[in-house]
């Protein structure tokens, strides 16, 4: 599992997705899904908690799963309680988590006393053109 911490700053949000894309590339794994909604999970921190934000991102290529967590400073989830609770999508569900509600197999939180974490599980596929062994760098020569 890999982790980073963002500053509370709209900039953060494009930080996050990269983050997410550069620990799949490198797992050899493709999941536009999971940067889409780490980046959402991203914005709903930077926007609403306002806080500094971690980024946790554990990915079991034997499996083809992975799975984020977005944990904030901001302790309030009366939103998340109902939206990730009820998944009827007709209802009044903000527009965040209605994505998360749409693309994660799983999806959770839980509220600590430092704040929330937001996750979800989503699948990949192998990728292996983006492959990199962790202990070499990458080579622009063929």
């Amino acid at each position: 599992m890999r982790s980073h911490v963002f500053p509370p700053e709209l900039d953060s949000v494009r930080l996050a997705r990269e983050f997410v894309r550069d620990e799949l590339d490198r797992a050899g794994v493709h999941s536009e899904a999971a940067v889409l909604l780490v980046g959402t999970l991203a914005e709903n921190a930077v926007r609403h908690a306002r806080t500094q934000f971690l980024v946790e991102v554990d990915i079991d290529v034997s499996l083809g799963r992975i799975r984020a967590d977005v944990v904030d400073g901001r302790a309030a989830a009366s939103d998340l309680s109902i939206a990730l609770a009820f998944p009827d999508l007709s209802g009044p569900v903000p527009h965040g988590l209605a994505i998360l509600q749409k693309l994660a197999a799983v999806r959770g939180w839980s509220v600590h006393d430092r704040g929330k974490s937001v996750w979800f599980e989503v699948t990949g596929h192998a990728n292996p053109r983006h492959a990199v062994e962790p202990d070499r760098p990458l080579s622009l020569t063929h």
